[in-house]
């Protein structure tokens, strides 16, 4: 068996440095008070308060905190319970300039190279980039929406996302706004009136609102006009219709789009709102000034005109920090991180994807079949697939967690690690393979990934020595990006190297795409706005300017094939890689058709992400995982309520008993509060810091601690940080699915449900009595005995699910002498006697789904269902045949194999050459007597001698010539819509299903022994 290889992940040429602004001469981070100390919580904050960087990143991030500070400071607050509040928060925000992620004035990003002359130059004058907030903004937009001479002269677009079900059009939720707790209801809908319709149709592009007004005028011309505008009004409202004041996710400048809206309707001339355009001129005007990381209070009036106008947002800015620094770091640092992002893949807790994908994706197969493409908002309707188990609105629960070969290596390793006091796994060659999929399995890594890692280092000297270790921070998923939320930040040369790691190797066939679409909580519209950094733009439920780079959603569809998933465009055939630019959580705050576009194309990939130690994760204890000198994770810890019992009240209780558990878990005193993907460094030598755990404990009931390490790690940049690292597989695991050949656009209308052409039934019954049922009783059932209907069968069992049973599928198509009716009451007195003959458990009518993409449409079609029909016919003569002479089931097959693909194709030696050189197989070993079976049993195109001399082996041969003649046919008609041969390996797939059942292994095996086969007479052939 071939060793898995790894996936080979190369730097891509671009880097950011996130890091702290800590300026490092706060006293206020080494002497805090106990809050048991009034008098030294009220010092302490005079002395913090003292300093202006303290003061202006508290005022950047807390307006709210910043006021209450100041006034103690000045002695108008005494109150105790306040003062130990405030303390508490001042300590949380010192903790939190300890930690790199980008915030406020607190921290911030810079690009970093890598290079021969590592270097570091650290200045103190930040850049400060100030952009309205989204809620606050969002306010606003409503206020203007209220103005019906503005509206009049705006621009609106339906909703693309908008789906009708039943007698209703149905969108996603509007964002949640800055009056909402919650985020957005998953979906509205209002009733498809024909006002309602015409309204949607009319605006399908970007039109003026006066022409769908007067659109619905000429329509509806008795209804009163100010109807009219309330129907259009709430369509506004509830996100059926989008106005051009909203900007697109694409736009960082959401405000000074804003203005020019308002500049092109001359908005400034209408005397309603002619004081708040000129104040929103004002006021982007003032945001747009270049402002120094010092001159923070600078900033004040402009924020209390923002205020003014509405008070939605106590910060109604965002603000981001562009470091004033420059970093080089030798090259043996990405080389490092390459080959951690190779291990992370190859220890990956779902090598072949997450359990809900790897459902969806047999469903889709099953339903659909390979070839064909499904337009994405047919797939996801209620009258499709829907959304995969888990998703916002699906219908469907996640599968069940398996307990699996990985959990018991993991919980084996931990529980060892824990017997001995070790505080680390080393994962070695040998262990890594233990964890990754089984010996021979390859996996399909994501093409693109980003990785997190903080370095400790004493000096630049010392990492020029590769005498460092790196921490992994983060793994973001592939449909995610921690790249280019600040890309606004960066030059243009910076960032144009950053775009370039979102795109693929530049090809006709593949179009890289930018999705764009708004958060379910307006307040992460503030992440989700990023630059445009992909020649292309998916836009969802957001008002885009028209034009060729725009992709429509409408224009999208999926298909899939043996390995995954993919997107194309329908109008082109084009595969689409989408590319999301910012890290916005998926399961809650990211509307669900933006996730599935974000996840489909890479759902069979191995799922890429921080150590996943399975089912070990909810141990009280897990040891630090290293590889090299990589901490792939560090050690983690749970606390709970329980494990410091009878301590709540009082907190030197509590201290004593934290003190305990720490002993006897070995806590270190530096460790980080994980909540979600938030770290707050805490040092528990420090008894504010005691505080503020038993503070987060007594809210949550259970926290996670993990190991962390203090300042001086990091001695070669003196402050916390992470870098963040974008990489890419050689060769993109996505490539193109179907070849050359067009793949078929799936129709709503080609499901058949029953009392259509085809009669289509599931029977359930014991996997071993099948060939009993088949060869007995099958060619009693009347519809099959008479000869007037095409049927055929087929076996199944639902793969993904070890428990789910094995059913009998059969299909008849009744003729015009035996009538659907007819049919069901045979099928009916058929099956009766089988359950009461205690031969079938269950029976059930179901739809029938034509699979046009993979065996053609059309007289391909019906010719691809004779030849189904004369497949069944042999399938059932090979089971009498083996019966009653023992022959090997699984050498009848293969031989049945190779006569099947010689007949197909123009000549027997073109179908040897087929299954030895095109036919893709998986290594293993080959059954000796099978294969000697079967190569007596197959002479292609040399008569079936051997056959007829076995008992019942007439009925092969003649069940074979009739499959031949059958095969030419479709081949025939086949032809004419694409290479014939791609629909080979589906035939050979139903024949294995029909005669031996749905086994891959199996089926592996099969086709092995079939290739072996053919091996052996293309060497008897004279050369």
């Amino acid at each position: 068996m071939p060793e898995p290889t790894a996936p080979g992940y190369q730097w891509q040429g671009t880097a950011l440095l996130r890091a702290s602004t800590d300026p490092g001469d706060l006293p206020a981070f080494h002497d805090m008070p106990d809050l048991r100390e009034p008098s030294a919580s009220r010092k302490w904050l005079s002395i913090l308060w003292e300093h202006p960087q303290a003061r202006n990143a508290v005022s950047a991030s807390s307006p709210v905190l910043y006021a209450q500070v100041e006034a103690m400071t000045r002695g108008q607050y005494t109150d105790e319970r306040r003062l130990r509040k405030a303390v508490l928060s001042m300590a949380a925000y010192l903790a939190r300039w300890q930690r790199p992620t980008p915030f406020g004035l607190f921290a911030g990003v810079a690009p970093i190279t890598f290079g021969p002359d590592p270097a570091v130059l650290w200045g103190g004058d930040h850049r400060v980039c100030l952009r309205a907030d989204t809620e606050w903004l969002a306010d606003v937009i409503a206020r203007l929406h209220q103005c019906p001479a503005l509206v009049e002269r705006l621009h609106v677009v339906a909703n693309n996302t908008a789906q009708i079900r039943g007698q209703r059009v149905v969108v996603a939720g509007q964002s949640a706004d800055g009056h909402e707790r919650l985020a957005s209801p998953v979906e509205v809908s209002v009733r498809r009136t024909p006002p309602v319709a015409m309204a949607l149709e009319a605006a399908r592009t970007s039109v003026p609102y006066s022409g769908v007004r007067g659109a619905l005028v000429r329509r509806f011309p008795d209804t009163p006009r100010e109807r009219i505008d309330a129907l259009l009004g709430e369509l506004l409202s509830q996100n059926l219709l989008l106005s051009n004041l909203w900007a697109p996710m694409t736009c960082t400048d959401a405000l000074g789009h804003l203005c020019i809206q308002l500049t092109e309707a001359g908005a400034d001339r209408i005397s309603q709102i002619t004081d708040l355009v000129g104040q929103l001129h004002s006021i982007h005007h003032d945001l747009a000034r270049p402002t120094a990381h010092t001159a923070w209070p600078l900033q004040e009036p402009t924020l209390q005109r923002m205020r003014t106008l509405t008070g939605v947002a106590p910060l109604p800015v965002i603000v981001d920090t562009a470091l004033d620094c420059r970093v080089e770091l030798p090259t043996g640092v990405v080389r490092t991180i390459e080959k951690t992002a190779d291990v992370l893949a190859r220890v990956s807790a779902h090598p072949f994807g997450r359990p809900e994908w790897r459902d969806y994706h047999h469903r889709f197969r099953a339903r659909y079949g390979p070839g064909a493409v499904v337009p994405v908002l047919e797939l996801v309707s209620d009258s499709g697939l829907g959304w995969p188990a888990e998703y916002l609105g699906a219908g469907r629960r996640r599968p069940h967690t398996l307990f699996t070969e990985r959990d018991a290596v993991l919980l084996e390793l931990v529980q060892q690690t824990t017997a001995r006091q070790g505080e680390e796994i080393v994962l070695t060659e040998e262990l890594i393979t233990r964890l990754g999929p089984a010996q021979g399995e390859q996996i399909a890594p994501p093409p693109r990934v980003e990785l997190c890692v903080q370095l400790h280092a004493p000096t630049v000297q010392a990492l020029a020595r590769e005498e460092f270790t790196a921490v992994v921070t983060g793994a973001p998923r592939p449909g995610s990006s921690l790249l280019g939320r600040f890309a606004h930040l960066l030059s243009d040369q910076a960032r144009d190297a950053l775009a370039t790691t979102y795109r693929s190797p530049a090809t006709d066939d593949v179009v890289v795409a930018q999705l764009s679409f708004p958060a379910r909580k307006r307040r992460n519209d503030n992440i989700v706005r990023t630059r445009r950094l992909a020649s292309h733009v998916v836009p969802l439920a957001e008002h885009h300017p028209d034009g060729q780079d725009v992709i429509e959603v409408a224009d999208l569809g999926v298909g899939a094939d043996a390995t995954g998933m993919h997107l194309r465009r329908l109008s082109t055939g084009q595969r689409i890689e989408l590319r999301v630019a910012h890290a916005l959580e998926a399961g809650t705050h990211t509307p669900p058709l933006a996730r599935f576009l974000a996840e489909v194309a890479t759902a069979r990939c191995a799922a890429y992400g921080a150590f996943d130690f399975g089912a070990a994760a909810r141990l009280p204890y897990l040891p630090r995982v290293r590889y090299g000198n990589t901490v792939v994770a560090p050690a983690r810890w749970l606390l709970s309520d329980d494990d410091l019992p009878d301590s709540r009240d009082s907190q030197t209780l509590w201290e004593a008993n934290l003190e305990q558990w720490r002993a006897r878990w070995r806590v270190p005193a530096r460790v980080a509060l994980v909540e979600h993907d938030r770290r707050l460094p805490l040092d528990l030598s420090q008894p504010l810091h005691r505080h503020l755990l038993h503070q987060r404990l007594g809210r949550a009931g259970r926290v996670e601690l993990s190991e962390a390490w203090g300042p001086e790690q990091a001695g070669w940049l003196g402050r916390a940080h992470e870098l963040v690292v974008s990489l890419r597989t050689p060769e993109s695991c996505l490539g193109p699915v179907f070849g050359a050949e067009p793949a078929h656009q799936v129709q709503a209308q080609e499901m058949q449900l029953p009392g259509s052409r085809v009669l289509h039934t599931r029977l359930y019954v014991h996997p071993e009595r099948v060939d009993e049922i088949l060869t007995d009783h099958l060619p009693v059932l009347g519809i099959v005995a008479s000869g007037s209907a095409r049927w055929w069968f087929s076996r199944h069992r639902d793969l993904t699910r070890p428990d789910a049973p094995t059913f009998l599928e059969l299909s008849v198509c009744p003729s015009e002498s035996h009538r659907y009716g007819d049919a069901l009451e045979d099928l009916h007195t058929w099956a009766e006697q089988l359950r009461r003959e205690h031969l079938l458990a269950h029976m059930e009518l179901a739809a029938y789904h034509p699979q046009h993409g993979r065996y053609g449409h059309g007289a391909a079609m019906e010719a691809a269902e004779e030849v189904w029909r004369a497949d069944s016919d042999t399938a059932l003569a090979q089971i009498r045949a083996s019966r009653s002479t023992g022959i090997e089931a699984q050498a009848l097959t293969a031989a049945g194999m190779v006569d099947l693909v010689t007949c197909f194709t123009s000549t027997p030696a073109e179908g040897l050459a087929w299954l030895v050189h095109d036919l893709a197989h998986t290594p293993g070993p080959v059954d000796r007597e099978v294969r000697r079976q079967a190569l007596a049993l197959s002479a292609p195109g040399q008569g079936y001698a051997t056959l007829h001399r076995l008992v019942g082996g007439t009925h092969v041969a003649q069940a074979w010539q009739a499959r031949a003649r059958a095969l030419a046919d479709y081949r025939k008609h086949l032809a004419a819509e694409r290479e014939p041969t791609t629909v080979l390996r589906s035939l050979l797939h139903l024949h294995q299903v029909r005669t031996l059942g749905a086994d891959p292994e199996q089926e592996a095996a099969t086709i092995r022994a079939a290739r072996a086969v053919a091996l052996a007479h293309t060497a008897r052939r004279p050369k």
